[in-house]
Formats: C-alpha cells, structure tokens, sequence
C-alpha cells in the first residue's frame, strides 16, 4: 500500500499523553449523558479543540489512528490486559489506568502492508514504565 506524505508526516506527530487523555474524558462525559459517543462525535471532539490551528487535520488524524490502534489491541486476548482495564457493569465502558492513554500516545505507530498497528511489547513496556513514575504498586 502507497502511502503519501501527508499520511506519513500525521504518524511522525508527537502527541501528547494530555491530547489522548482529553479525547477519552470528552467521550466520557458524552457516555455518562446518556449519548452514544462514536467515532464522529470523537471528530467533533477534536475539530472542536483544533479549530484554527495549523495542522489541525494531520493532528487529529494521528489520535484517531492511535485510538484504533488501541482498541484493536484491546480486543486481542493478550493477559496483559488484565492488570490495565476492567470490564463494568456497562458492556460499553471499560475503566482503564492512565498509563495505558500514556502509552497510546507515546508508543511508535508500526505500519506494514495491511494494518497500522501498536507492537503489543513495546506498548505495554511504555505503560509499565508510566505506571511505575506515578508510583503505582
């Protein structure tokens, strides 16, 4: 798959861990009100925050990339996932520890012929790390 420069230069942007935790306590708040956020009220969410900003689209089209990669990761069985996210009594909400939004933003996006994607190692290896400089046990 060809990937222009655009696409190229949205997956080399630095997030910030505070972008990423932004986004899921927007969407939060839109769930607790009895909506049912979805990817355009994320869009929304953004469009919202980036307006009149210089490179607002490649900006938001690197935390949308980064949230899918997320949550394809979240759906593997990987047992790592236990010790990061419980389900809740709502089938649509999982409470997840901070570090785990501080990896989504901090760890390399891999793209290969199909798929972009998070390396599950590397990822968890970003999260242990922010878990442990909040001096969680």
């Amino acid at each position: 798959m060809q990937r222009d420069n655009g696409v190229i230069r949205a997956f080399g942007l630095k997030i910030s861990p505070d972008e990423i935790i932004y986004l899921v306590e927007e969407m939060a708040k839109r769930h607790d009100q009895s909506e049912k956020p979805d990817f355009y009220t994320s869009m929304a969410i953004m469009l919202d925050r980036y307006k009149d900003q210089k490179g607002a689209a490649d900006r938001m089209f690197s935390i949308s990339t980064r949230m899918h990669c997320l949550s394809d990761l979240m759906e593997t069985e990987d047992p790592r996932w236990s010790g990061w996210s419980k389900l809740t009594s709502d089938p649509a909400c999982i409470v997840t520890h901070k570090a785990i939004f501080d990896a989504t933003a901090l760890c390399p996006l891999r793209i290969d012929q199909e798929r972009t994607y998070f390396d599950p190692d590397e990822f968890f290896k970003i999260a242990l790390k922010h878990a442990e400089s909040e001096g969680n046990a």
